[in-house]
Parts: C-alpha cells; structure tokens; sequence
C-alpha cells in the first residue's frame, strides 16, 4: 500500500505538535485519527476564544476547551480511542499535578456527556459548547483558577484591571 504524500505531511506536523513521546506513538499507530484529533484541536481552541475571550490554562476556558474537546473527539473517533490519545497527552510533564488532575476529570467528564448528549439526537460543536456552559456553571468541570464566566463581574474585573508588570 502506497502513502499518500498528505498523510506523511499531516504525520509530520502532527509528530510537532505532539507534547510526549506517548502521543508520537499513538499518533504514528492512528494516523487518520490523528488527523482528526488535530483538526478538532484548532476547531476547540478557537470555540473556546469565541465563548470566554481567552484559550487560558487552569480557568474556566482549560475545563471547556477539555470537555468539548473531548466530546467531538469522541464522537468523531470513538471513546475508547478518545482515551488513549487524551491520556498520552495528559501525561506529558508540563502540567502541573492540580493542572493534571483538572484535565483527567474535564475530559472524563466529556467522555460520560457522549452518551448523555447521544439520547437527545446527534452531537455537535454547539450542544457540546452548552453542556459545557452548563456543567461550568453547575460545578461539575474542575476549575483550578477560577477567571470566571462569559460576561460574568469577575471575568469583566480581570479583563479591565491594569497589568502591574507593565508599570
């Protein structure tokens, strides 16, 4: 079998953008899920600017863009293979243990909202982006450093507070 010159093009950015060594491997075993996963990456990155104005770590936006993230991703790819590349991810040594732990229980808790979503029709990017909402604002995402919601006063006070590093 021949390897179109796309895939070893998508392999190879795939392979950057890979943080462990565990995600090379799964990205190397699972090319076309890997493309996949990648795509839905920018598609969540950006969601997550549209909703909160921010693509932060350890906020609000970390727990959405995990849970939609791993919605769509499992849809897309299924659950068990979802799994496999979000823990090869996780595991990476950038994160910290509250950040590790944060990220685990947002994608565990996308990974239940699959079946969830499933009884009410089709999943897609908007109802995963409002299970989303919703679940941040029940308490059922894990927040580590709370910035707060969309047009809420806290996240309003954060974004116009001046920068004391810019003194």
């Amino acid at each position: 079998m021949k390897v179109k010159p796309v895939f070893i093009l998508l392999f190879a950015c795939a392979s950057l953008l890979a943080e462990t060594p565990a995600e090379k491997k799964i990205m190397k075993r699972y090319p076309r899920e890997a493309e996949r996963a990648l795509g839905l990456k920018f598609t969540v990155e950006k969601m997550t600017v549209e909703k909160f104005g921010r693509n932060a770590r350890r906020d609000e936006s970390d727990a959405y863009r995990h849970f939609v993230g791993t919605v769509l991703l499992a849809d897309a790819i299924g659950p068990e293979l979802t799994k496999k590349f979000l823990d090869a991810h996780e595991t990476g040594p950038g994160n910290t243990k509250p950040e590790r732990k944060m990220d685990f229980d947002n994608n565990s808790a996308g990974l239940k909202a699959v079946a969830v979503l499933k009884k009410d029709g089709p999943i897609t990017p908007e109802r995963a982006s409002d299970l989303a909402i919703q679940y941040l604002k029940e308490g059922k995402l894990v927040v580590v450093d709370p910035k707060g919601m969309p047009g809420s006063p806290k996240e309003t006070a954060n974004k116009e507070a001046p920068d004391p590093a810019a003194k």
